[in-house]
């Protein structure tokens, strides 16, 4: 396998900038209708505070550059990330800053640390990161400081394809989605249907995502695939249901649970594993940092 283009390596202290569109709410009126408008994409290093307190950023810990941490797969840098609209008054931060993300859009499968793929995003041969926006998430930030790194991994064309397709689906389904949109209610309203998914639009756009995630892990080569689906506030609090190759289980986290970087996470997970003996049933939870308590009897690590 070749490498088509390198990436340097992003540490926790690079910052991430970039420009998008979101909501625009202004009140009061008698019935106030959100309109996009455009985003700054406020300055936020790949570590910060909320993100990575509450599991979101995901960095390596045996592996480092220098004394840093470097970026791995499935990092977003997370909650609470105060990006402001033109113009700045804008009610629609109570909705968007709780729910900001910016995920990694490219991860490279040549060079892995701590046994994940490494994480890229560059603004020269542009990588850029995944970002939450509305009426669509696009990738649309970029780290500026990078390129100072001395690391370089390279990508494949698999990794490239695979960026681009989950990108380019992603802001498709929210666009169609946006579309078939129903009229606006209250802030308290769009909040709620973001932690727990009830209108038949919400219920089906989540399910579809959900489908989209096993089709693209079924047709990538560089993981297993699982069918995973998640509903509540990312590092919060979330109930999720994962289906990997011969194991089966639902959970729920608390502030990141056992990915939280602070101590302070819990979880609990029950799974169903099938294997050569048949069927087994275990459970494991317990707080970040800690040793878990199990009932019943895992199978063996890298089974």
């Amino acid at each position: 396998m070749a490498a088509i283009l390198s990436c340097y390596i992003n540490v926790n202290y690079d910052p991430v900038v970039g420009i998008l569109s979101h909501n625009l709410l202004i009140a009061p009126v008698p019935k106030p209708v959100p309109s996009p408008t455009f985003s700054i994409e406020m300055i936020a290093m790949q570590m910060w505070t909320a993100g990575y307190l509450t599991g979101q950023n995901k960095f390596t810990s045996t592996v480092k550059h220098g004394q840093w941490d470097i970026v791995i797969e499935g990092h977003d840098i997370g909650m609470l990330i105060p990006d402001v609209t033109i113009p700045p008054v804008n009610q629609w931060y109570l909705i968007m800053w709780p729910f900001s993300s910016r995920k990694l859009t490219f991860e490279s499968s040549m060079v892995k640390m701590d046994g994940k793929m490494t994480g890229c995003s560059q603004a020269f041969i542009p990588l850029p990161m995944m970002t939450c926006g509305d009426p669509v998430s696009a990738p649309t930030t970029l780290p500026i400081l990078n390129w100072l790194n001395t690391v370089q991994v390279g990508l494949s064309l698999t990794d490239l394809i695979m960026g681009i397709a989950a990108a380019v689906i992603s802001m498709v389904i929210d666009f169609v989605f946006d579309k078939l949109g129903g009229p606006f209610d209250s802030l308290g309203s769009e909040f709620l249907g973001k932690l727990v998914p009830t209108s038949p639009l919400a219920v089906t756009k989540m399910l579809l995502n959900s489908l989209v995630g096993v089709g693209l892990s079924a047709a990538d080569p560089r993981r297993p695939a699982k069918m995973e689906l998640k509903i509540g506030m990312p590092g919060i609090a979330e109930l999720g249901l994962e289906a990997n190759p011969g194991d089966v289980s639902v959970g729920g986290s608390l502030l990141g649970g056992k990915d939280n970087r602070g101590g302070v996470g819990g979880y609990a997970e029950g799974h169903v594993v099938n294997n050569p003996n048949g069927v087994d049933t275990y459970a494991t939870g317990g707080r970040s940092g800690q040793d878990p308590w199990t009932a019943g009897t895992p199978p063996p690590s890298g089974s």
